[in-house]
């Protein structure tokens, strides 16, 4: 079964990550080339801004059709203007040891980043006429046998935008409320696995 496929280029190493804006429009690209790539949809692989960094790009997420957050191995995370490629916010150590993952939440009032301190950072994302960008909310993070051990490789939001998985290269997946606590339920699937 074919379909209709598009190659977008302008990186020199691994891709390691790609986002698409809300509307479809931009796709981001984040490599170990030090680059993040903000490509158009329409026409098919056009470049808009491939996008400097001191060090490899772990991750981008779109803010909104306009904006796109990037986050390096060296723990910062950026805003840029995709139209321009202005830098817009500049946060240095995020995350000790890197940041490795970055999503927005369904409703698209949350940021959350994931790095290799265990910790998952989450970020109120602000309106552009509010001449800020994003505003810290709160961390997850537990010690303990409860928290995560090693880096936050991969974070997923829940469709209600409060349930918020983790998965971790400590061998765990963590669900989470967004009051910063492991939830109390167990999913059907593990529990039925557990009573067999």
């Amino acid at each position: 079964m074919g379909g209709r496929y598009s190659v977008y280029q302008g990186h020199h190493a691994s891709v390691v990550c790609v986002a698409s804006s809300p509307d479809g429009a931009l796709l981001g690209s984040a490599s170990y080339d030090r680059s993040a790539a903000v490509f158009r949809t329409e026409p098919a692989g056009a470049l808009v801004q491939l996008l400097p960094h001191p060090d490899r790009v772990a991750a981008v997420a779109f803010l909104d059709n306009e904006r796109m957050v990037t986050a390096c191995w060296n723990g910062a995370m950026q805003v840029f203007d995709c139209a321009s490629g202005r830098l817009l916010l500049l946060l240095a150590a995020v995350h000790a040891g890197g940041v490795r993952t970055l999503t927005v939440s369904p409703d698209g009032r949350r940021l959350l980043s994931g790095g290799c301190d265990g910790r998952v950072v989450v970020w109120e994302i602000l309106d552009v006429a509010s001449g800020e960008v994003l505003r810290q909310q709160q961390v997850l993070k537990l010690e303990g046998a409860q928290s995560h051990s090693c880096t936050v490789a991969c974070v997923a939001v829940g469709d209600d935008s409060n349930l918020v998985v983790t998965g971790s290269s400590d061998s765990l997946v963590r669900a989470w409320s967004l009051q910063g606590r492991p939830t109390e339920a167990t999913p059907p699937s593990i529990a039925a696995a557990a009573a067999a």
